[in-house]
């Protein structure tokens, strides 16, 4: 039952805001943010590990797009990979864009 594994980890993606873990990594009261439902889902599709074995056809109706990995999607203190989200309420209009530039100091992580 996949349901309920993803409305747990929704339900941890939801706490690390709240508890003020971003962006620091340390949950610090004063950064909590309430992130929207649309950031939510963000990370839990982000999340998803599609490397389960006999699986070579992701999505499918078996195991969707994957396993939930919330540790690939999550920044704590001292890890390697950091974590830069963008929870805007309001949307684009039609024929609109917005663009950002990010530095990759290695090729070997994704």
């Amino acid at each position: 039952m996949a349901s309920p594994g993803a409305a747990g980890a929704g339900t941890l993606v939801r706490q690390y805001f709240s508890d003020g873990f971003y962006p620091t990594g340390n949950a610090n009261p004063t950064d909590s943010l309430a992130p929207s439902a649309a950031l939510l889902k963000a990370m839990l599709v982000n999340c998803a590990d599609p490397s389960i074995s006999g699986y070579t056809n992701v999505p499918n109706n078996n195991i969707g797009w994957g396993r939930i990995d919330l540790d690939s999607v999550l920044y704590f203190s001292g890890d390697t990979k950091n974590l830069a989200i963008v929870d805007e309420e309001t949307g684009l209009s039609t024929g609109q864009f917005v663009e950002y530039t990010y530095s990759v100091n290695s090729s070997s992580v994704p």
